[in-house]
């Protein structure tokens, strides 16, 4: 894996890095985050994940716990907004 964002490029586990690396060269600023939840959501049906939108955008994504797992928290609540701050030379 070639990251855009270069302190990842030895992170483990790498496949998470991996997904984290494509996300956060996605652009999205406030209630413009189209794109990031189009990513999330491609990829939630490629591994035939249940997810839910509400009128707002607000993703759910859900996989089933391993077995053994099933009443533990992992505190997984994330988000995909970002501050965006433009500059002069900023193509967003």
């Amino acid at each position: 894996m070639i990251p855009a964002l270069p302190a990842l490029a030895n992170l483990q586990p790498e496949p998470i890095w991996k997904h984290f690396d494509r996300l956060a060269a996605i652009p999205r600023a406030s209630t413009k985050e189209a794109a990031a939840r189009d990513y999330v959501l491609s990829l939630a049906a490629k591994l035939r994940l249940e997810s839910l939108q509400d009128d707002a955008g607000n993703l759910v994504i859900r996989k089933p716990a391993r077995s053994g797992r099933e009443f533990s928290n992992s505190g997984d609540d994330q988000h995909t907004g970002n501050d965006v701050y433009s500059t002069p030379e900023s193509l967003h």
